[in-house]
């Protein structure tokens, strides 16, 4: 349906964006290309690394609005493990046909993710201009005092079991609302990091 519809409108580019792509397992990413692969003339990969310690405030901050643990020194740290996951695309795509880009203001065209996105598509100049003001709620960090107070949240369930569920929706506006000071990472929090991310930094640097 989807692709009847972008036919349909005239479509000439069509943009697939999913969190869930990196769960896929190797061969249903083979599947998807090789299906997508016939309905486009070119089908490229597009992927954003984010350095660990800008990914992890982001990512324990997830956790939280999602009633999970936020602790960094755990079997699951909040980290990318691009090495684990980079792989299956890289076969499926093939090399010519992945971009990689860093999540750096620095490196982003007008330090702006979504306008750096759009650069890379044949979109009007009008949208390239206006739709980098539009940030999602989601894609806003909660602030080191939310993070603590969903943290103790999710520990009133029944039992003493996650209450996860209440999270979504109805307690996010109330954890965005909560003003505090930015999460910052301990020094032992961003060794530990680093040294868990080194293998993952290394295949990128390839």
């Amino acid at each position: 349906e989807v692709f009847e519809g972008a036919r349909g409108a005239g479509c000439r580019t069509l943009v697939l964006s999913y969190e869930g792509f990196p769960s896929l397992r190797p061969a249903e990413v083979e599947a998807m290309v090789r299906d997508l692969s016939t309905r486009a003339e070119r089908v490229v990969g597009v992927v954003y690394c984010r350095h660990p310690l800008s990914f992890a405030p982001s990512e324990i901050s997830q956790r939280a609005r999602s009633g999970v643990t936020t602790a960094v020194f755990t079997s699951a740290p909040p980290l990318l493990p691009f090495k684990s996951y980079l792989p299956k695309f890289v076969s499926a795509f093939g090399l010519p046909n992945m971009v990689a880009r860093d999540v750096d203001r620095r490196a982003l065209a007008d330090g702006n993710v979504i306008a750096d996105v759009l650069g890379l598509l044949p979109v009007s100049p009008t949208l390239r201009r206006d739709a980098p003001a539009i940030t999602p709620p989601s894609s806003i960090s909660l602030s080191t005092e939310a993070v603590r107070i969903a943290e103790r949240l999710a520990t009133l369930g029944d039992e003493g079991q996650p209450m996860a569920q209440a999270f979504r929706p109805h307690l996010q506006r109330f954890l965005m609302d909560i003003e505090g000071a930015p999460i910052r990472l301990s020094d032992e929090e961003k060794a530990f990091l680093l040294a868990e991310s080194e293998p993952h930094l290394a295949y990128l640097s390839e």
